[in-house]
């Protein structure tokens, strides 16, 4: 093994190459400076990490997706703190962005310390055992209350939109509560903690994926719907007759979506910054909603209410970047200058990698 090699070790959660990762570890294995060992999260030890000949040099990728079990995410976070403090490993989204990325809970936190606007938001504890039913019924009807219709219940763990609940009335949301249905509502969330947050339908939404620090793609996220099926609208009914509920699919990935690529304004790029920064974060995404002037259910520093402001709402770590096909370029400029997203996150890994090496 050459002395100029770029040791890399990929941590992933039993998929090797996920389609988003898939392009990236293609032009990685196509630099014969690197070596990319893969380490499987759900199955590995700690000795693992040490056998892949990692050393204070080399550098750990994490990508184990944040919507994964507690019993992995606890595992994952002890790995990394080892990583850190008994090996000296450098790790691109490490231990405190995982740990941030994690939590919807603490990402809504992240916002309100930063000073920045979100939806209205409360944050429930759900208690186990049937007899812990009528307080659990009890919070969330108070969280209601507070943030007002219509609103989301989600989960403080999720990926891709799932176990998002979505009512529209008071009335919709207590004959969930009321019906056999909540048991499933107080369960989708793999850690007993929900969100109740505002559910704004009139607002437009904005994923932004950053890169090193700073925005490297802008896109404005909506809807491809049928115009004869209506395939695609977001939102089914999921009570089956007990309760009104529906499922509502927020994420800016799903298959349903489109991305309208666009150069955000300076304040966005600002914004975007202080929450990487806060955050550690090497990659990934962040989403935010504007919402019109005539709706003012958006949350600043001190429960200031501010209309017509971005809403942020979610921090991915697990970087999903979009195919160019999935994308409408307003300019051709904007084409080129986002032709190869995935090739721009290897060029980073290896940058990183090498400055480990080299120091």
């Amino acid at each position: 093994m050459s002395c100029d090699t770029l040791r890399i070790i990929w941590l992933h959660y039993g998929v090797e190459s996920p389609k988003w990762d898939a392009t990236i570890l293609e032009h990685l294995k196509n630099d014969s400076t690197v070596e990319i060992s893969l380490l499987d999260a759900k199955k590995a030890v700690y000795e693992d990490v040490q056998q892949c000949g990692l050393t204070s040099s080399s550098l750990l990728v994490n990508r184990v997706s944040d919507a994964q079990n507690p019993e992995l995410v606890k595992f994952v976070l002890s790995l990394l703190q080892y990583a850190k403090d008994f090996l000296k490993i450098t790790t691109t989204n490490g231990l405190k962005t995982y740990n941030i990325a994690c939590s919807k809970a603490l990402q809504s936190q992240v916002i309100s310390h930063l000073g920045l606007c979100q939806p209205e938001t409360r944050i429930v504890r759900i208690q186990q055992g049937s007899a812990s039913n009528t307080g659990n019924v009890d919070a969330l009807r108070s969280a209601a209350e507070e943030v007002g219709f219509p609103l989301l219940v989600k989960p403080n763990a999720g990926g891709f939109g799932a176990g998002i609940r979505k009512f529209s009335t008071e009335e919709e949301l207590y004959d969930a509560l009321l019906s056999s249905g909540k048991e499933e509502l107080f369960s989708s969330s793999n850690d007993g903690v929900l969100l109740v947050q505002r559910c704004h339908e009139n607002a437009e939404f904005y994923r932004i994926w950053h890169l090193d620090g700073k925005v490297q793609v802008a896109t404005r996220v909506s809807e491809n719907i049928d115009s004869e099926t209506g395939d695609g609208i977001s939102g089914s009914n999921s009570s089956g007759g007990d309760g009104a509920s529906v499922s509502y699919n927020s994420c800016a990935c799903s298959a349903s979506k489109e991305f309208v690529a666009f150069d955000p304004e300076p304040a966005v790029h600002d914004e975007i910054e202080r929450i990487v920064r806060f955050c550690g974060a090497a990659m990934g995404s962040i989403e935010f909603m504007v919402v019109p002037n005539e709706d003012e259910h958006g949350v600043g520093l001190q429960g200031r209410k501010r209309a017509n402001r971005r809403l942020y709402f979610d921090i991915n770590m697990l970087s999903t970047l979009p195919f160019s096909d999935r994308i409408e370029f307003e300019s051709e400029e904007l084409r080129e200058k986002y032709s190869d997203p995935h090739k721009q996150v290897a060029d980073f890994i290896k940058a990183k990698a090498s400055s480990m090496s080299a120091s």
